[in-house]
């Protein structure tokens, strides 16, 4: 073990008052949803849309992203019960959400499914990465064992082997990658095709969820012959091929309307 290995142990508690917790997982998680909020604020000034349009989208999202995280623990790790939790479950909610807002309050408000998602999967992007630091600090889905120097000792996990601190990886990359699409969303959202954001973010969390797999504990493993890969990586691949195919198709509009030219 390197001189330089982490010994995490922090109580996922941060107090208790009659018998309720107050967990970090879940003030990160209030973070996150306030950040939507403002966030959702700030889009609206730049597009001239009133804030209260995005209430009902707020609501859907909670919604969604709740019952397809527990639905997606229980259907694509047949745990037969709904106490974890499926980050891929949850996505497909927040799409299916964002499509209930653009069928009902968005198409009065001539918000498209494809508009909304070109504005919001960055913002989305960046509360993972808050939901990722809730999980190291809840000390769980950790990495594998690791020799290097940045390897950290989840002690409640009931051993003593240096691991990945994956979660922070994935909350690192991810607000990286929230930060340049939302840049980008900034200068040339209004010259680029609908969908164009929203597909090329959808493929690169679904990329860096594949590779990070490699360096963290699996919950199930799907084995093809000398090849075995992660139920997780299973799950990133129709992820990927579905912004695969909104980028295309963004892609294609883009050409069409050139031509047209």
């Amino acid at each position: 073990m390197s001189l330089l290995t982490i010994n995490w142990n922090l109580d996922p508690v941060i107090f208790s008052i009659g018998g309720t917790d107050l967990r970090w997982y879940s003030v990160l998680l209030v973070c996150s949803i306030l950040w939507g909020w403002f966030f959702a604020r700030w889009v609206a000034r730049r597009d001239g849309v009133s804030a209260e349009v995005y209430v009902p989208l707020l609501f859907w999202l909670l919604v969604g992203f709740y019952a397809g995280g527990k639905l997606g623990n229980r259907l694509f790790y047949a745990t037969g019960s709904f106490e974890g939790f499926s980050s891929f479950g949850a996505a497909v909610g927040i799409f299916l959400a964002i499509w209930v807002f653009s069928m009902t309050s968005g198409r009065r408000n001539k918000l498209s499914f494809l508009w909304v998602m070109d504005r919001f999967m960055p913002c989305g992007i960046i509360a993972c990465s808050l939901v990722r630091i809730g999980n190291f600090c809840n000390s769980e889905l950790v990495g594998t064992q690791t020799d290097l120097p940045w390897g950290v000792v989840f002690g409640r996990t009931g051993d003593m082997l240096a691991r990945h601190p994956v979660q922070l990886y994935e909350a690192a990359v991810f607000l990286l990658m929230g930060i340049l699409l939302i840049r980008l969303y900034k200068k040339r959202c209004n010259s680029l095709p609908a969908g164009f954001i929203a597909g090329l973010s959808i493929m690169a969390v679904a990329l860096v969820r594949f590779l990070l797999e490699f360096v963290k504990e699996s919950k199930k493993n799907i084995d093809f012959g000398a090849v075995s890969l992660h139920t997780a990586q299973m799950l990133c691949i129709p992820l990927f091929i579905f912004g695969m195919f909104i980028f295309i198709y963004a892609l294609r509009h883009l050409a069409s309307v050139r031509e047209s030219q």
